[in-house]
């Protein structure tokens, strides 16, 4: 048995911390600790996930029509926006990247005026050419620019995430097939990417998490997911009790504060846990005394349910 780990956002860790995942601790723990449980157990690890990143925005400039360009690259800014208030970092990290890639693809040698102007501007000019955007492309379409703006950016944001599934799908793919000694990966991702693999094989569902069982060419895989919301620790604490449980992994020691789990996902993790490991066991790999331990706890807890 070889078990991976998959960690949504380890890319961006490896592109712009030199992959000092130390340097995200305090804005996003949940990669911290489990790069730090990865490293402790001698696993690999790895991030197919295609969200917003260079790779993912360049496809998008390949996909819409020139004249579309800078709506779409006024939606990538009001995406990150909560997450940075400099404009300015997100254009130089993503949007003027991956718009000369699409350049580059295309054998465009002119960059359009409206990116030579927004790299040039601060937040309040780029303000203000958004809203002279949505003056120009909204206000025969619609009443209120402003709620066009709205509506279409619903629109794009829906298409990012679709076309984010497919892309991480085929990473994925692409990572298996190049790996054929792996039997397991366990991934921690984004609550709207946790069916990207959907179509991998057999899908058994369990709150904020599930596990699709992989059977091609003689060749069998387990993938168990757990989503979360960056920068909290609950996916991650649900995720380091099952591979501890189930797979023995010995896990790196929380602080008390970040221990601590409300009420409702207290009540998670005991309902959570149960479901996939009897999910397991329903799929007959039992292949630890860990996995037999679960089991044994699993069958009681129906028991006493049955009983109640």
């Amino acid at each position: 048995m070889k078990l991976v780990f998959l960690i949504e956002g380890a890319k961006g860790v490896q592109q712009h911390a030199n992959s000092d995942f130390s340097q995200v601790k305090d804005q996003q723990p949940e990669l911290y600790f489990l790069s730090e449980l990865a490293k402790l157990n001698n696993c690999d690890f790895f991030d197919p996930i295609v969200s917003m990143d260079v790779q993912h925005i360049t496809y998008a400039f390949s996909k819409f029509p020139p004249t579309q360009h800078e709506r779409v690259a006024h939606v990538i800014l009001d995406f990150f926006r909560s997450k940075t208030p400099l404009d300015i970092i997100i254009l130089k990290l993503f949007i003027l990247p991956a718009y000369q890639n699409y350049m580059k693809e295309k054998g465009i040698r002119l960059m359009p005026a409206w990116l030579t102007t927004m790299q040039q501007s601060d937040n309040e000019a780029i303000a203000a050419q958004k809203t002279k955007m949505m003056k120009s492309l909204y206000s025969e379409k619609y009443s209120s620019p402003e709620a066009g703006y709205q509506k279409e950016t619903a629109l794009i944001l829906a298409w990012f995430n679709k076309t984010s599934n497919s892309l991480s799908l085929s990473a994925l793919q692409q990572y298996l097939a190049e790996h054929p000694e792996i039997t397991h990966v366990v991934g921690l991702i984004g609550l709207s990417h946790l069916s990207f693999a959907d179509s991998l094989g057999k899908v058994f569902d369990a709150p904020f998490s599930k596990i699709v069982t992989m059977e091609k060419d003689n060749r069998s895989v387990n993938i168990t997911l757990y989503g979360g919301v960056h920068g909290n620790l609950s996916a991650y604490q649900m995720l380091a009790s099952y591979v501890n449980k189930l797979h023995g992994l010995k896990l790196p020691v929380l602080q008390q504060n970040q221990t601590e789990l409300s009420a409702d996902m207290q009540s998670l993790l005991q309902h959570a846990q149960p479901t996939l490991a009897y999910q397991f066991e329903r799929l007959n790999i039992n292949e630890t005394p860990q996995q037999a331990q679960i089991q044994e706890e699993n069958s009681e807890l129906r028991k006493k349910s049955s009983l109640g």
